[in-house]
C-alpha cells in the first residue's frame, strides 16, 4: 500500500495541496501557489520527492518524510517563472 495521498483543492482565491500519511492519519496542507495546480508527481528514490507545478510556471519540489513529530514536508526548492508566458501554456514535471 502506498503511504501517502495527495489532493489539489481550492479555497477561495487560494490553491492548496493536501497530504496524507496514509498509515500514521496526519496531514499537511501545502499553500503558496500562485494559480491553479496543474501537475503533480512524486518520485520514489532513496527518499520520496514530490514535485508541483502552478499554471503560473511556480516549481515547487518536496522532500516527503513522516517525522516523530508529525511534519511530513520540507519544501527544499521553489522556483518563480519570470517569463511572461500565458497562463494556459501547458506545464509539466516528471522526476526520475
Amino acid at each position: 500500500m502506498t503511504t501517502f495521498a495527495v489532493t489539489s483543492s481550492r479555497s477561495g482565491s487560494n490553491y492548496n495541496v493536501r497530504i496524507y500519511n496514509r498509515k500514521t492519519a496526519e496531514r499537511t496542507l501545502l499553500k503558496g501557489f500562485s494559480g491553479r495546480v496543474v501537475d503533480i508527481s512524486f518520485a520514489f528514490a532513496s527518499a520520496i520527492v514530490l514535485g508541483i507545478v502552478d499554471e503560473v510556471g511556480g516549481l515547487f519540489v518536496y522532500d516527503v518524510t513522516a517525522t516523530a513529530e508529525g511534519k511530513i514536508t520540507y519544501l527544499f526548492l521553489h522556483c518563480i517563472d519570470v517569463v511572461d508566458i500565458a497562463v494556459n501554456v501547458c506545464r509539466q514535471i516528471m522526476l526520475t
